[in-house]
């Protein structure tokens, strides 16, 4: 936490600041008390022009000659503190804290003593980054506020800010939510002093609110945060650099919450105005760079994605050996290279994750991007290979750092990529159990999601109520946290209205199909051309029509796999659903004529979808053919679906009405007794 705020007052009017002597402790100074302050008065001196050993030396002197004069240390510790806050001499801060430590030994209520070695030990902690050096500043900075009731208000201004800092440094380490609130009460303090307050002070404030609203989950310190930072590019006389980009960070963080381009845009300006102050500060550059890849990746953006590269090769260009450089604009590279379907641009990825590893194989945000770079390739290529190299380096940088939710949360997804691809039922376990560890650390919308998404899915695999339950819930959760996703998260309610139509079949009411429709509908509305939308209507219209025998709900589902149909030629799943809601519709109809239609188009439907290469079209094939009375079709293609094992268990084919007929025959019987045969060798493996 940036701290250049000096403390010119406590130079000024020093002895208004010691504690008042009694009549009783009044005396004229004595001869040892006068040379004692000579040798104070060299040593400061000699601080001031370099000379360190000569200048302690004094002092010691001086202490020697009147070891009783609290005043004497403090200032002596005044002076070492003064030349301690310059770089690379924070060894005289040690020695400092021994003078504040036998002033206050002295005179236990010795305000500014007990304040500057809070401040002290502060500027220690920053220095060497230990959390014992601001716990120990903590104590004394509330010692020095229990006796501060009649201090000047820029001193107790400076008061508040160092304790705020202090606090805001174990609450960083520790992550207690009092931590974060005291934090934020002791910066309030310092404004509630009334004093003018520097820049130093407000970027100070608006990064601990910063922090505590991403730990705390509070945007209401999100937006004081904002406040913050435009304070202090307000009152920033010339404007700092490092104000703008405080400003960025937190206009960035409410944009990624709200995803609103006003925001976006904002936070984007923000950042072009830290640059243009400071064009050479690498750091400005790659968190730019790493917000434009972010809005990139999340809305699939080539532009932004463009943007990022440019921000990246503008932060080499600053440092050539940062390889946090390389992993973003190799992340960048990636997807840039996946929208567009450039390998070269995949393969510059790779070079730059390699060259990012020679700087530095001890960086947990390098594994991560690596970790991408694979994940973009496994969808490129269409490789579940990549997935689990993917997974290994993720794993790495675990191993260093096993706090970090994004790690935790990329090896989720790719075990979800890869079980949906390879139908891995311990890849969806392990996807669910990481997406879990990932949420334990941090709550986020887009978490909550992927969670609900991983149950979704196996338990769509499983037929498993309790996964599809777990599922609904917590995409109402993500959806909850986020209120917005219902306009710009089209793909959360595709995915919540799908969980809602698989549970819709384990209960006899139309409430779950209902409420699945009205969403699919949403997302229509939302985006006409989303992917899948008419044929996920048209399933949830047919199992509407079943439950009740409504053909209107067919007829609905009948024009949705129209339409899918024109969105996806020969999808062999439309074809497959299509041609099931013919054979239900057909069910439904009493004129004999409109009924050998229905069943000689779903007769089509059903035959283009097996030889598109869907498996479970020959087992419908070889129930409608049972409905048609021409058996030994039907049980042809019953065998050629059990061949694939890509029949339902045997109790169900012999609850099947569609298959009533088939049932009747010899061949029916020697097909079942062949199952249950192959049930039990299974079972005895």
């Amino acid at each position: 936490m940036e701290q250049v705020f000096q403390k010119s007052s406590l130079r000024k009017s020093l002895s208004t600041r010691q504690p008042k002597a009694t009549p009783s402790e009044v005396s004229l100074p004595s001869k040892d008390a006068e040379l004692a302050a000579a040798y104070l008065h060299r040593g400061e001196m000699l601080l001031l022009k370099g000379g360190l050993e000569e200048a302690i030396r004094s002092l010691e002197m001086a202490q020697q000659l009147d070891p009783e004069n609290y005043d004497l240390l403090f200032r002596q510790g005044l002076a070492l503190f003064e030349a301690g806050t310059e770089e690379g001499r924070e060894q005289l801060l040690l020695l400092a804290n021994r003078k504040f430590q036998k002033a206050t030994k002295l005179a236990p209520l010795f305000f500014e003593a007990w304040q500057l070695w809070g401040s002290s030990l502060l500027k220690l902690g920053q220095a060497h980054q230990e959390k014992h050096y601001f716990q120990r500043a903590i104590e004394k900075l509330e010692k020095a506020i229990s006796c501060s009731e009649h201090q000047v208000q820029d001193t107790l201004a400076e008061l508040y800010w160092d304790h705020a800092a202090a606090l805001a440094e174990i609450a960083e380490r520790d992550g207690e939510l009092d931590q974060f609130h005291n934090t934020m009460l002791s910066f309030e303090r310092a404004v509630q002093t009334g004093s003018p307050l520097p820049p130093e002070f407000w970027h100070d404030y608006g990064c601990a609110a910063l922090d505590s609203s991403d730990r705390v989950q509070d945007v209401r310190l999100l937006v004081k945060s904002i406040h913050c930072f435009k304070q202090a590019v307000s009152v920033g006389k010339p404007a700092r650099a490092i104000d703008w980009a405080g400003l960025a960070r937190a206009l960035q963080t409410l944009s990624d919450s709200t995803h609103e381009e006003d925001h976006f845009a904002q936070a984007n300006e923000c950042y072009a105005a830290a640059a243009q102050l400071d064009p050479r500060d690498p750091e400005i550059w790659l968190d730019w760079a790493r917000f434009l890849g972010s809005a990139g990746r999340t809305y699939k953006d080539v532009k932004k994605l463009r943007a990022c590269l440019e921000k990246c090769a503008k932060a080499h260009a600053c440092d050539r050996d940062d390889p946090l450089i390389l992993a973003v604009w190799a992340e960048g590279l990636a997807y840039l290279g996946s929208l567009s379907d450039r390998l070269d641009l995949i393969s510059e990825a790779q070079n730059k994750i390699a060259e990012a590893l020679e700087l530095d194989e001890e960086h947990p945000e390098i594994w991560y991007s690596y970790g991408m770079v694979l994940r973009v390739m496994g969808e490129y290529f269409a490789d579940s290979d990549f997935y689990l190299q993917a997974v290994e380096r993720f794993q790495q940088g675990l191993s260093i750092d096993r706090s970090y939710s994004d790690l935790w949360h990329a090896m989720a997804t790719c075990y979800l990529l890869y079980g949906q691809m390879e139908s891995d039922a311990d890849a969806f376990e392990k996807a669910i159990k990481f997406y879990k560890k990932a949420l334990d650390i941090e709550v986020k919308s887009a978490y909550l999601f992927d969670y609900g998404l991983a149950h979704s899915k196996y338990g769509e695999i499983l037929r498993d109520q309790k996964y599809l339950e777990t599922a609904v819930l917590h995409f109402e959760k993500a959806i909850h946290l986020q209120k917005n996703a219902i306009y710009i998260h089209p793909e959360w309610l595709f995915q919540y209205a799908t969980a809602l139509d698989l549970l819709g079949d384990f209960y006899d009411e139309d409430s779950y199909y209902q409420r699945a429709a009205e969403i699919f509908t949403h997302v229509q509305t939302i985006d006409p051309e989303f992917p899948s939308i008419h044929h996920k209507l048209g399933l949830v219209h047919s199992h509407l029509g079943e439950l009740y025998g409504d053909t209107q709900q067919f007829l609905r589902a009948l024009h949705h796999f129209r339409l899918a149909a024109k969105q996806e030629e020969e999808n062999d799943l439309v074809l497959l659903d299509w041609g099931l809601a013919l054979i239900n519709l057909a069910h439904h109809t009493s004129e004999s004529e409109e009924r050998e239609r229905l069943f000689e188009q779903a007769l089509r439907k059903l035959s283009l979808s097996a030889k598109a290469g869907n498996l479970q079209a020959y087992y419908q094939l070889a129930c409608l053919y049972s409905l048609l009375g021409v058996l030994d079709q039907s049980m042809l293609f019953l065998e050629r679906a059990a061949s694939y094992d890509a029949v339902p268990p045997l109790e169900e084919i012999l609850q099947d009405e569609w298959l009533e007929s088939l049932r009747a025959t010899e061949a029916f019987l020697q097909f079942a007794q062949k199952i249950e045969s192959r049930a039990r060798s299974r079972e005895e493996i």
